[in-house]
C-alpha cells in the first residue's frame, strides 16, 4: 500500500501532462494557467482510476491487456515508425535504396497490430474461461 500511495502521483503527473499535450494543443497555455481546468482533469483521472479499480476484479487482467498492447507496440510498432521515418528522409535526400526501409516499417507496424490483437483476444478468452 505504501508503494502505491507514493507512486500514484508520479504516474498521474505525466498522464495529465500527456493528455493536455495530446488533446489541448491549441489551448495549452489557457489550461496551464487555469486552476479549475487543472483540478477538473485531475479529478476526472482519479475518478476514472477509482471506477476502473472497482469494476476490474484482479490486477492480472490489467497487466494482461497492458502487456498485450504495449509490448507489441514497443517491440514492433516503434521500430517500424522509426524505419518509415528514416526511409522517407533518405528518399527525400535522393537515395534509391530507402524504399525497403519504408516497406519494412509498414511490415513491423502490421506485426504490431496482429500481435496486439492476438494478445488482447487471448487475454479476453482467458478472463472469460477462468471467470475472474
Amino acid at each position: 500500500a505504501f508503494t502505491i500511495a507514493f507512486s500514484y502521483p508520479i504516474v498521474l503527473f505525466p498522464t495529465r501532462a500527456g493528455l493536455v499535450r495530446l488533446l489541448l494543443t491549441r489551448h495549452k497555455d489557457l489550461f496551464e494557467k487555469s486552476t479549475t481546468a487543472h483540478l477538473g482533469l485531475t479529478a476526472a483521472l482519479v475518478g476514472a482510476s477509482v471506477v476502473y479499480a472497482i469494476f476490474v476484479p484482479g490486477v492480472e487482467i490489467v497487466l494482461g491487456f497492458d502487456g498485450a498492447i504495449f509490448c507489441s507496440a514497443v517491440v514492433y510498432g516503434i521500430p517500424g515508425l522509426v524505419g518509415m521515418k528514416l526511409g522517407s528522409a533518405r528518399r527525400r535526400l535522393g537515395e534509391e535504396d530507402a524504399t525497403w526501409m519504408v516497406v519494412g516499417g509498414w511490415a513491423l507496424i502490421g506485426l504490431a497490430v496482429v500481435f496486439g490483437v492476438l494478445g488482447v483476444v487471448t487475454t479476453t478468452l482467458d478472463v472469460i474461461n477462468n471467470g475472474s
